[in-house]
């Protein structure tokens, strides 16, 4: 027995630089093994980030096409809204105004008592079927 354990405990410097070639073989070979997975998943990584970068310009391209067209139908309600309002007011400003000459008609009459206020008769000889 004590034999075999000064077999495998040699000092003899071949066994020891076979040894260290055998352990530095199965190292190398992980070695390369994971070098070749690094390898791989780095692949796969550059993949999967160009896709998540392509993704992210693609949610950005249809936010931006969703903001025109939301800025694009506000503008269009917007200037919708502001032509009824103004077709709206100038509707009302005729009708005042038609009623108004009517009125001042009625009220002024001849314009005979407001000798002082010259602008009253400019006022009264507007047409009456403005």
């Amino acid at each position: 027995m004590a034999l075999a354990e000064s077999d495998s405990d040699s000092d003899d410097p071949t066994d020891q630089i076979a040894k260290s070639k055998g352990k530095f073989s199965v190292n190398s070979c992980s070695i390369n093994e994971w070098h070749q997975k690094c390898l791989e998943k780095k692949s796969t990584l550059v993949t999967l980030q160009r896709q998540l970068n392509e993704r992210k310009y693609e949610e950005l391209v249809q936010k931006d096409k969703e903001d025109v067209r939301h800025r694009s139908m506000y503008s269009w309600q917007t200037k919708q809204l502001q032509e009824e309002c103004d077709s709206a007011f100038y509707d009302g400003f005729e009708k005042f105004h038609y009623i108004m000459a009517s009125q001042m008609e009625d009220i002024i009459k001849d314009g005979g008592e407001y000798t002082e206020h010259k602008y009253v008769k400019v006022t009264h000889n507007t047409p009456t079927d403005a």
